[in-house]
């Protein structure tokens, strides 16, 4: 009798395997939103005692997203980089945070900052998870906080 079962088990994995898939609910959409959002210079603001880059944007959601944090990862056309996860929704902002190095100061940057950058999640709109900051970091080095250092953030490259 157990050899028996022993061959039908495979027959029976075979079965579940080829069953029909459960129901899957529609994605819903990330969706990083300059409006509101802006820049702050921190001098040795970062955990390491460097002066920090914060650039402010929402993660706004829509439709049915994974009740968990989601990827986000900044670069600059200068190298600048940034990667961590974070929360979603409400009013409040994320904040992309960058530790600049000696000669960032008195350059012209560009910063790309997407979420979900993987694609790990599937969205309805996968063309909405980017914004982008410009901004030139004063020089000489400035010895207090800038808040807010102007720049400007818009959707997309």
């Amino acid at each position: 009798m157990f050899r028996k079962i022993l061959e039908v088990l495979p027959l029976v994995a075979l079965v579940s395997v080829c069953a029909a898939p459960a129901a899957v609910a529609a994605p819903g959409d990330y969706d990083a939103d300059p409006a509101g959002g802006g820049c702050q210079y921190v001098p040795n603001g970062a955990l390491g005692g460097g002066d920090l880059l914060n650039v402010l944007f929402r993660i706004r959601t829509s439709g049915t997203v994974p009740p968990r944090l989601v990827e986000v990862r900044g670069t600059s056309d200068t190298g600048l980089f940034t990667e961590f996860r974070s929360g979603w929704g409400g009013s409040g902002y994320t904040a992309a945070q960058f530790t600049l190095r000696a000669g960032d100061f008195g350059r012209f940057h560009v910063i790309t900052i997407v979420v979900d950058p993987d694609d790990e999640f599937a969205e309805t709109d996968e063309a909405n998870n980017r914004v982008t900051a410009r901004l030139t970091l004063p020089s000489p080095r400035p010895t207090s906080t800038i808040a807010p250092l102007p720049c400007t953030i818009v959707r997309g490259a």
